[in-house]
């Protein structure tokens, strides 16, 4: 069937459906976290768990799914619960780090590197979590979404890629994503479905890799510009070194070498005279 058949099947006025579309207004949104914060201000922030959950829930009953709205069934009691566990748990972590840190001064200068790796791979570990959760809390037309893998495998894989960034001065974070993505998707299911990911490293890498480039841009001209000072210090150095040392020393030999030939007395001129002489 022809481009032109197809559109003669369409009437003129009948609405086309979108897959995906967000009705919600500005001014409603505004009014519910303007109401939110002020009970997070008088309540000492405790208001927040419920904030949260009234910002998703008004965002996901206003987005719309090939005609559909989602449906988000998660509640602030819930993540107070989850606070309250992530702070039971890194409470003893950070205590116990801190008792073997007044016992290894000596080792002092390296101390924060073993916990700044543990609460990097813990924030890696604790967004996996959080996006399983959202998951379990999400149904579209009666079916939930939910989510398998580990935390902590996201979490590893997450940091080992985050090294290999900081090597290639973010060359490789294209493919760190696309891998990240691509490992959560692969454990996103709705009802018997399976998620998928399709997008590569290399296509993101050839849609921004002038961002590389102009992200590159100042560390080469912070480099640039301390070799030129490093260049430019290198003659003074030089001459103020001789300043230093040469005058002390050459003046020290000088007078060695007058005192040896010549003495002060002047009666070793003469046997110098003499001595020439007599050869």
């Amino acid at each position: 069937m022809s481009i032109a058949a197809i559109a003669d099947t369409v009437s003129p006025g009948a609405p086309v459906a979108t897959p995906m579309q967000f009705t919600g207004r500005d001014g409603a949104f505004r009014r519910l976290v303007v109401r939110g914060a002020f009970l997070e201000l008088i309540t000492f922030g405790f208001y927040r768990f419920w904030l949260t959950t009234d910002i998703r829930r008004h965002l996901w009953t206003h987005t719309e799914v090939d005609g559909d709205a989602l449906e988000y069934i998660g509640s602030g009691k819930e993540l107070l619960i989850g606070f309250l566990i992530a702070t039971a748990v890194l409470g003893p972590i950070f205590l116990a780090y801190f008792l073997v840190g007044l016992q290894a001064e000596r080792v002092k200068a390296f101390a924060s590197l073993p916990l700044y790796l543990f609460m990097l791979a813990f924030s890696q570990f604790a967004a996996y979590r959080a996006r399983r959760y959202r998951l379990t809390r999400t149904v579209w037309r009666g079916v939930r979404f939910w989510m398998t893998g580990s935390g902590w495998s996201y979490a590893w894989r997450s940091v080992l890629w985050g090294l290999l960034l900081a090597t290639t001065f973010g060359l490789a974070y294209p493919w760190r994503m696309a891998a990240l993505e691509r490992y959560k998707l692969r454990h996103s299911r709705y009802g018997n479905l399976t998620g998928r990911f399709e997008a590569t490293g290399w296509e993101l890498f050839k849609r921004v890799w002038w961002l590389w480039l102009l992200g590159l841009l100042p560390f080469v001209l912070i480099v640039g510009s301390v070799i030129r000072v490093g260049a430019n210090r290198e003659p003074s150095r030089s001459r103020s070194v001789r300043q230093c040392f040469l005058p002390s020393s050459y003046s020290s030999l000088c007078r060695f070498c007058t005192a040896s030939v010549v003495p002060e007395n002047g009666l070793g001129g003469q046997a110098v005279s003499g001595s020439a002489r007599s050869q």
